[in-house]
């Protein structure tokens, strides 16, 4: 029926654009616009501004999808784990992913603009990072950090498009989220060590292992907390906010914990996400929103 066909359609584009994890990633780019009125309480509260916002970072986050499914197709069609992927079955053709990929960059670039002149910049600059992450896997091992340069923009971004201009701390927060991502990246890219080196595909498990890459993402995981205890210490945030870091690193901990399974299984990899990358991310923009609050209130 057409109703099922509807749902079915969701189905594959929920599976395309992982809208799940696009909702989840937005704590992060909300703490550096939450931040901006923290940092300076004369900005006014203008809700135009934070639906361009995150519209610009949903279209972002979206026409990344489609293009790395597009660019990897010939790899996800032989890969075991991606050939359930809807583009690698045939259900969405090539020409309906490019078409995506183009009408959500050019939302991005239109949304961007509406921001302000920095944000309409910085837009190009990520833009061109989205395109380029899904080939470097092909040259080089450090194809993590390259995603996560993009995801890198999310608190700075947020922070640009209240303010208009740059500042240091926004900076620690944006740090903090690279070394989380390039770390869950790393951990992600575990389970296809095996293709990666079949097909001579880059990664840094594919280069030195399983055991030394998990390590790796616990040094960078510990990175990010203390990019966190820095961005504290840079933006005068209160005690309460340090109490919020000690709750990020137990969530990290517990991941890395939840990581010594004897397989790293795909539930296994989707309870590390949720604890190092939504909850820490959700963590985060809660004491933001608390600081905010507070320092409204004294």
């Amino acid at each position: 029926s057409y109703v099922q066909h509807l749902r079915l359609s969701f189905s594959h584009i929920q599976q395309l654009l992982l809208i799940k994890r696009t909702v989840f990633g937005l704590f992060w780019l909300i703490s550096g616009g939450i931040f901006a009125h923290i940092m300076y309480p004369s900005l006014g509260y203008h809700p135009v501004e934070w639906i361009y916002l995150i519209l610009a970072y949903i279209s972002a986050r979206f026409s990344g999808m489609c293009l790395n499914h597009l660019i990897d197709f010939q790899y996800d069609s032989k890969n075991p784990r991606t050939q359930a992927r809807p583009l690698p079955k045939g259900v969405i053709t090539p020409f309906s992913v490019g078409l995506q990929a183009i009408v959500f960059l050019s939302l991005f670039f239109v949304f961007a603009s509406r921001l302000n002149p920095e944000c309409f910049v910085l837009s190009f600059v990520l833009g061109s990072l989205i395109f380029i992450y899904s080939f470097t896997k092909r040259y080089t091992s450090l194809c993590h950090f390259i995603l996560a340069m993009i995801h890198f923009s999310a608190p700075l971004c947020g922070f640009v498009a209240m303010t208009g201009f740059f500042a240091l701390p926004p900076f620690f927060l944006s740090f903090a989220v690279l070394f989380i991502i390039a770390a869950d990246d790393i951990i992600y890219a575990c389970q296809d060590v095996e293709f990666d080196t079949k097909e001579g595909l880059y990664s840094i498990p594919s280069s030195f292992g399983v055991k030394i890459s998990l390590r790796i993402s616990e040094i960078l995981h510990f990175l990010s907390l203390l990019m966190l205890c820095g961005f504290a210490i840079v933006a005068h945030l209160s005690c309460a906010f340090y109490l919020g870091i000690f709750l990020c690193g137990i969530m990290l901990f517990l991941a890395h914990l939840r990581l010594k399974a004897k397989s790293l299984s795909m539930s296994v990899l989707n309870d590390v996400f949720i604890l190092s990358n939504t909850l820490s991310g959700a963590i985060v923009l809660v004491f933001l929103v608390g600081e905010l609050i507070w320092r409204a209130s004294s």
